[in-house]
Parts: C-alpha cells; sequence; structure tokens
C-alpha cells in the first residue's frame, strides 16, 4: 500500500511540474511573439544620432559624466513624479 501511495505522489508532482512547465514554456513564447513585434518597429534615425551633451564642450561633457548628473536629474525628476502623484491621492486615505 506504501508503494501506491508513493507512486501517486510522485505522479502528482510530476503533472505539477508539467504542468508548471507547459505554461513557462507558453509564457515564454508570449514574450518572445512580443520581442519579435517589438523590435520589428523601425527606430527613426533621428533617435539614434541624438546627443543630448553635443552643445556641451568636451571638458565639461567630460565632468558632467565623470559625476552622473544625467542619472542624477533622472532620480531627482522621478522622485519628484513619485512625489506629485502621491499627493493627488485624498489625505485621508493615506494619513492614518
Amino acid at each position: 500500500m506504501d508503494g501506491l501511495l508513493d507512486f501517486l505522489i510522485s505522479l502528482w508532482v510530476t503533472f505539477k511540474e508539467f504542468v508548471l512547465d507547459t505554461l513557462y514554456l507558453l509564457f515564454d513564447v508570449i514574450l518572445t511573439a512580443v520581442e519579435t513585434a517589438v523590435t520589428s518597429i523601425p527606430v527613426p534615425e533621428i533617435l539614434t544620432t541624438f546627443d543630448p551633451w553635443s552643445w556641451v564642450n568636451p571638458q565639461a561633457a567630460y565632468v558632467l559624466d565623470a559625476l552622473n548628473i544625467a542619472l542624477v536629474l533622472g532620480i531627482l525628476l522621478a522622485g519628484y513624479t513619485i512625489r506629485f502623484a502621491l499627493n493627488l491621492i485624498p489625505a485621508a486615505f493615506t494619513r492614518v
């Protein structure tokens, strides 16, 4: 009787792994189709040749790059955007 129970448990575990693997495969196929669709969209030439720091002289551009000013500005912009978005929620829902 224990052998039959062990067999049924191993059968159940194997079936569960099969279902999970099938779902992962389906998810992978969907993501691959989305990736193929997105990569088939042509990128405009202005986006590939755009240099936002071209107006800055090379020494200043080096300092800005060394200090990661673009990253700092991006973090500040994201922080302010989140703060302003959260201020749109009424205080009655956020203050306990």
